[in-house]
C-alpha cells in the first residue's frame, strides 16, 4: 500500500490562484492524500473556492481537513496545519503555486522503498502569469547533489523553501518541529521548518527534477527585491528567525560550537543575498558595509582553522566567496579522506617545500617523501624523512600526492601510475580545492583539519 502523504497548505485571500493549485492537487499520481487547508482568517472570496474543492477532493479519494483561524499569518496557520498531520509523510505547499502531477508521488515512492531515508528534496521551477498563458522559465542544468546540511543551504542559499522537502514524520517528530515553531512573526516560516530538518543530519534523498512550480509574479519575494527597505526588513526579521531556530537545537543536533558556525553562515547568507538586489549593490556605500559583513562572517564560521587562514587568507578567502558553492558540490567526488598511508611523490623540488606547510597537521599530511633522487645522505623535510620511490610498493589504499607543477614532469608521473592501483591521486593544482575541501569538512563535520 502507499505512504499516507499528509499535505499542509496554507492561505490568505488567494481567490485568484488556490482554483488552480487545487486542480494540480487532484491531478496527483498518487492516491493516498491528506489534504489539511489552513484558511488564515482570508477576506475575499478564497473560502467559498475551499469549500467547492473539498467535494473534489472527497471525489479524488483524499481526505481533508478545513481550518479556518483568525488571520494571524503563516507561521501561526503552518503550525495549526502540521498538529492536525496524520500521514506518514509530511509536506507543505502554497496556495498560489502549483505542483507537478508527480510532486507527491516521486517523493513519497522514494521514501516508501527506503525505510533509511528521513526526508526528500525536490527541485522547482518558476513561471509567471501573463494574461490566460503561464511562462515558465526554462530548466537550467542542476548539480546532483550527493549530501545535504543546514550549512550547505545557508551558505549557498538552496532549497530555503519549505514546499520543496517531504518528510517522514517520524524523523519529523524527533526534530520537534512542532513544539519549537516561532509563530511570533508573519513573515516567514521556512527556518523554523528547514533548520531543525536539516540539523538532525537526517538522511536525504534530493530529486533533481522540477517537481514544484512557483507563481514568481505572485511570489511575496517579488516585492522584496525591489525595494530596498522591505529587503532589509525580510532578511534582518530572517536572520532573527534562524538565530532562534539554531538556539532551540539540543545539544544532539548542534553543540556550542555548530550553532556559532550556523549563526556566522545565517549572517553570510543575509549580507550576501541583500548583495544580489541591484538596488542595494549601486549603493556603494551600503554595498562595501554589506560586503565587509559578508567576508567577517566567513572568516568566523570557520574558526576552526583561524590559523590556517591567517597564513593563507588573501587566496583562500577570494577563492573561499566566489568559489566554494562548486567546491562544496564537488566535494563528495573530488577528494576523499586518506585511508592508509599518504605519500608524497617529487618531493625533492622547491614545489614541494612550498606546499607541504599548508598540508602540515591535516589528514593529508605525507608519511613519506618519495623521490627518484634520494640519496643516502639527504636531510629531513619539515621533519619528514625521504625515501627512493618505488611505485611497486603502492597499495590500493594509498594516497598519492604529486608536488611538481611543471606539466612534463607531471606526465611522467601519470604514465608511471598509469596501472598502478592506489586510493587517490592528488597533483599540485589540486591543493587550492584542497584548501576549501578541507575547510568545509572541518565546519560541517565539526572537526578540525588534523581529524
Amino acid at each position: 500500500m502507499q505512504g499516507k502523504v499528509s499535505m499542509v497548505i496554507t492561505c490568505y485571500n488567494k481567490e485568484e490562484y488556490i482554483g488552480d493549485m487545487f486542480n494540480t492537487v487532484i491531478s496527483q499520481e498518487w492516491d493516498n492524500l491528506e489534504v489539511i487547508i489552513v484558511n488564515d482568517g482570508s477576506t475575499d472570496g478564497t473560502r467559498g473556492i475551499i469549500t467547492d474543492y473539498v467535494t473534489k477532493l472527497e471525489k479524488r479519494g483524499y481526505l481533508n481537513k478545513v481550518i479556518d483561524i483568525e488571520n494571524s499569518g503563516i507561521c501561526t496557520a503552518a503550525k495549526k496545519g502540521l498538529e492536525c498531520a496524520t500521514g506518514d509523510y509530511i509536506c507543505i505547499i502554497d496556495a498560489d503555486d502549483e505542483l507537478d502531477t508527480q510532486y507527491v508521488s516521486k517523493m513519497a515512492e522514494w521514501l516508501d522503498n527506503n525505510s533509511d531515508y528521513d526526508y526528500v528534496v525536490c527541485d522547482k521551477r518558476a513561471y509567471i502569469i501573463s494574461g490566460k498563458d503561464k511562462i515558465f522559465n526554462d530548466i537550467t542544468q542542476r548539480v546532483q547533489m550527493e549530501f545535504f546540511s543546514t550549512e550547505w543551504i545557508l551558505f549557498t542559499s538552496s532549497a530555503l523553501t519549505v514546499w520543496r522537502y517531504m518528510v517522514r514524520s517520524s524523523y519529523f517528530r524527533k526534530c520537534k518541529v512542532i513544539e519549537n515553531y516561532n509563530t511570533s512573526n508573519r513573515w516567514s516560516h521556512e527556518p523554523g521548518f528547514i533548520i531543525p530538518i536539516t540539523a538532525y543530519n537526517g538522511k536525504v534523498k534530493y530529486i533533481n527534477m522540477p517537481l514544484y512550480y512557483v507563481n514568481d509574479g505572485c511570489d511575496g519575494m517579488s516585492k522584496v527585491r525591489n525595494d530596498a527597505e522591505r529587503a532589509f526588513k525580510y532578511y534582518n526579521n530572517y536572520r532573527i528567525l534562524c538565530y532562534s531556530a539554531i538556539d532551540l537545537l539540543p545539544d544532539e543536533a548542534a553543540d556550542k560550537k555548530r550553532k556559532t558556525i550556523l549563526k556566522n553562515l545565517t549572517d553570510y547568507f543575509r549580507a550576501n543575498t541583500l548583495l544580489s538586489f541591484d538596488d542595494i549593490r549601486s549603493d556603494n556605500e551600503v554595498a562595501e558595509k554589506l560586503d565587509k559583513e559578508r567576508q567577517e562572517a566567513a572568516k568566523n564560521m570557520l574558526f576552526p582553522y583561524k590559523q590556517f587562514l591567517s597564513e593563507h587568507e588573501k587566496g583562500v578567502m577570494h577563492y573561499f566567496v566566489n568559489n566554494a558553492k562548486e567546491a562544496l558540490a564537488n566535494k563528495p567526488n573530488k577528494f576523499r579522506k586518506p585511508v592508509g598511508r599518504v605519500i608524497g611523490c617529487g618531493a625533492k623540488g622547491q614545489d614541494a617545500k612550498k606546499l607541504l606547510p599548508f598540508l602540515k597537521g591535516t589528514c593529508f599530511e605525507p608519511c613519506m617523501l618519495w623521490d627518484r633522487r634520494v640519496t643516502g645522505n639527504d636531510e629531513k623535510l619539515f621533519g619528514i624523512s625521504f625515501e627512493k620511490q618505488n611505485f611497486k610498493e603502492v597499495l590500493d589504499t594509498d594516497t598519492l600526492i604529486v608536488f611538481p607543477e611543471k606539466a612534463n614532469i607531471q606526465d611522467e608521473f601519470r604514465a608511471e601510475l598509469l596501472n598502478i592501483n592506489s586510493f587517490q591521486v592528488l597533483f599540485s593544482q589540486d591543493m587550492h580545492d584542497l584548501k576549501i575541501y578541507l575547510a568545509f569538512d572541518s565546519m560541517l563535520e565539526g572537526g578540525n583539519l588534523n581529524e
